[in-house]
């Protein structure tokens, strides 16, 4: 577990860091050139978010940059996480009645809570489908690419996570990490 957050680890997401940095310098230079106003406060967000994203469950872009490939599912998964996490911020700010008349908390006048919902039904299955595709890509015996990254040790905190659970029954047998565990660490 001391792997998760010791400086091995920070080192090694680095180059993930670098590359929304990247991002943001490039999107910076675009709009410059362009003459287009630019929302910083905006931008460095969408950096923070892709950042965090990058660094919990890995990008495709990341590998590409240093490997090559041509897969864009995490790219698009960090993309839809970025656009929940916005929904998640906007929902948790709303103005609820219900929280100063709680008399009214039953009906959902707002629709807030089916909206809480639906966006943590489509987290769940966006973090199920990371998920399984790390396990997939990791039991792959045909997959060359991803085996000479994890043998350079690049691992984001997801492989980290899912390593600690597959190594957790030979440690001590009554604590198990379950996946619904791996999805809440993420989340948080």
């Amino acid at each position: 577990m001391s792997e998760l957050l010791g400086r091995r680890t920070v080192d090694q997401l680095l180059p993930m860091r670098r590359l929304s940095l990247h991002d943001l310098l490039r999107t910076l230079l675009d709009a410059s050139r362009r003459r287009q106003h630019v929302n910083i406060s905006e931008e460095l967000v969408k950096m923070g978010i892709g950042t965090v994203g990058r660094s919990l469950v890995g990008s495709t872009s990341f590998w590409e940059y240093y490997y090559g490939g041509d897969n864009h599912d995490d790219d698009d998964d960090l993309d839809e996480m970025m656009k929940l996490t916005k929904e998640v911020n906007m929902l948790v700010g709303s103005f609820n009645v219900s929280d100063f008349i709680p008399a009214l908390a039953r009906w959902d006048l707002q629709g807030l809570d089916k909206k809480i919902q639906d966006v943590h039904h489509r987290f769940d299955a966006m973090l199920e489908r990371i998920i399984e595709r790390k396990q997939d890509l990791k039991y792959s015996r045909n997959n060359n690419n991803y085996h000479h990254i994890r043998s350079q040790n690049i691992k984001d905190l997801l492989d980290i996570v899912l390593d600690i659970a597959d190594n957790d029954h030979d440690q001590d047998p009554d604590i198990k990490l379950t996946r619904e565990n791996i999805k809440s660490f993420v989340l948080v």
